[in-house]
């Protein structure tokens, strides 16, 4: 009887608990990620709870402004959300940026009733504009959707421990077969998109992290490949 009487008040206590859950509210909270930037243009995810409205500023300013001043000034404001325990979460996209130029992002999440998170901020820096650009790339507010790439293997050979064994450099002769061809009726645009691969470094470590239970290259085996494309002299020079 005496665990009948016990396991009964378990169950009441739970129940209890449970009726409470809809009404508890905790403080507002929110979280900012940016998830694309070119050079006028950066694209933020916004993550909060427990929040009605999130006010969000971009400046070029490092000093992170007050709750209150962001509230207050003029920013960009995310209003209807569900201040209950569901989190929730919307990209805003904001135009008009200086290319080349390092900005950070401010946030603050209320609720009714004078609830208040803290300040959370992000820093990112725009793409700088490159000296010729084609029309369609003047207008471009996003990142560049492909539809046609081409792997341009280089600093190893694809699953193998074999290091530099592929041409060592990409050159206008290697390049031009994949960008266009020639015939009687002209020229025709092939590929473009170019995407440099490499399977593993010297030792056999993998570029990546595979399900295949592979060790994934080091830091040294990242600047080294790194300099094999990207430095003067190297293959994309």
């Amino acid at each position: 009887m005496r665990r009948a009487l016990v396991i009964l008040s378990t169950l009441l206590l739970f129940a209890s608990c449970g009726e409470k859950e809809p009404d508890y509210k905790g403080s507002p909270a929110v979280q900012l990620t940016v998830t694309e930037v070119s050079h006028t243009t950066v694209n933020v995810s916004v993550d909060c709870i427990f929040a009605e409205n999130v006010y969000i500023v971009c400046s070029r300013e490092e000093t992170v402004p007050t709750a209150q001043a962001i509230i207050s000034g003029p920013a960009t404001v995310i209003s209807g959300k569900n201040p209950t325990g569901r989190a929730e979460t919307e990209t805003i996209v904001i135009q008009g940026l200086e290319a080349g130029a390092s900005y950070y992002i401010h946030a603050v999440a209320t609720r009714t009733g004078g609830a208040c998170s803290p300040v959370v901020s992000e820093k990112f820096s725009t793409s700088v504009e490159a000296g010729e650009l084609y029309e369609w790339e003047k207008g471009r507010d996003g990142a560049p959707s492909f539809a046609d790439i081409t792997l341009c293997t280089g600093g190893g050979k694809p699953n193998s421990n074999t290091w530099f064994s592929v041409p060592r450099y990409w050159d206008a002769d290697r390049f031009s077969p994949h960008v266009s061809y020639t015939d009687d009726n002209g020229e025709h645009w092939l590929f473009e998109a170019f995407l440099a691969i490499t399977g593993t470094d010297m030792n056999g470590k993998n570029f990546g992290i595979n399900p295949n239970g592979q060790v994934s290259a080091g830091k040294d085996s990242w600047e080294a490949l790194a300099c094999y494309w990207l430095d003067k002299g190297g293959a994309f020079d």
